[in-house]
């Protein structure tokens, strides 16, 4: 893999699905080498820069969330997806306020206006994070995994004790099948929790229009695929693996995993021995 910026600066804007509030993100072209790397004002007002690492992530639950210090950045996890399919390894992202918009709940927007920008590719090898022997995280019943493997390789399955049941996928990674397989798929939300996410807090942009809602015995969303969820919960394990902060060279499995978890193996890769130049 060779690393690569975009050519032109990109700016999006919409709602944060957790904040409601109006959020605005600008890409523009790094200096091959420097890596992704977030702007953003921290609580009072000054810009901090947070690269985009697992180093600066804390575990949630319901979105990946980086922090330094006062500063801190919600939900960036499809746009580091989308950077990651396409093969962008250096940018720089400003943001607004400390959330990343939601837009329609998938990655395709960002795909969309990375491949409209451009991607320049350098001489320069991406670093490859490649995964000797296994490695295997758990919490409760749900698990991920790193696998080696002479390629890169994702795969992800759910399980629910309802009609939506076992869904199930494996996806090699190729930017042209990320493009059209992986990145529409929507995040999702269960309507009975929702009143739950806005008592706490959070959800409060969610909306038919930027999120999958499943009611109780039925989709109250029209599906993008059959296995829209399992797609996008693979989305976010790529998004959240991205944190690495190299490329990567193994099958990587979560097995009911989330943003904690994801978080708990990104954390093992990144301290692999000699993996980082």
């Amino acid at each position: 893999m060779i690393r690569a910026t975009i050519a032109n600066p990109i700016t999006i804007s919409g709602i944060g699905i957790h904040s409601g509030a109006n959020c605005e993100v600008t890409l523009t072209p790094s200096t091959i080498g420097t890596g992704i790397c977030f702007r953003v004002p921290d609580t009072c007002g000054n810009i901090s820069e947070i690269p985009a690492t697992v180093a600066y992530s804390l575990a949630q639950s319901r979105a990946s969330l980086l922090v330094k210090e006062t500063a801190k950045i919600l939900t960036p996890e499809h746009l580091l997806a989308a950077l990651f399919g396409v093969g962008v390894s250096d940018a720089i992202i400003t943001l607004s306020s400390p959330e990343v918009p939601i837009l329609d709940g998938s990655a395709t927007p960002f795909v969309n206006e990375l491949l409209q920008a451009g991607i320049v590719q350098s001489g320069q090898p991406w670093f490859t994070a490649t995964v000797p022997v296994p490695i295997i995280c758990n919490e409760n019943d749900a698990s991920v995994l790193a696998l080696p493997d002479p390629g890169l390789r994702f795969s992800m399955i759910i399980e629910y004790d309802n009609f939506i049941g076992t869904q199930s996928i494996t996806w090699d990674y190729d930017t042209r099948s990320f493009v059209t397989d992986i990145a529409p798929a929507r995040t999702y939300a269960f309507k009975a929790e929702i009143d739950q996410l806005l008592a706490a807090g959070l959800g409060k942009g969610g909306t038919l229009d930027n999120a999958v809602v499943i009611g109780d015995s039925e989709y109250l969303s029209k599906l993008r695929f059959d296995d829209e969820l399992v797609r996008h919960k693979l989305l976010d394990l790529i998004g959240d693996l991205s944190l690495v902060g190299t490329h990567l060279q193994g099958h990587f499995v979560g097995i009911r995993s989330g943003h904690a978890l994801n978080r708990q193996l990104a954390l093992r890769l990144a301290a692999l021995p000699g993996q980082h130049p």
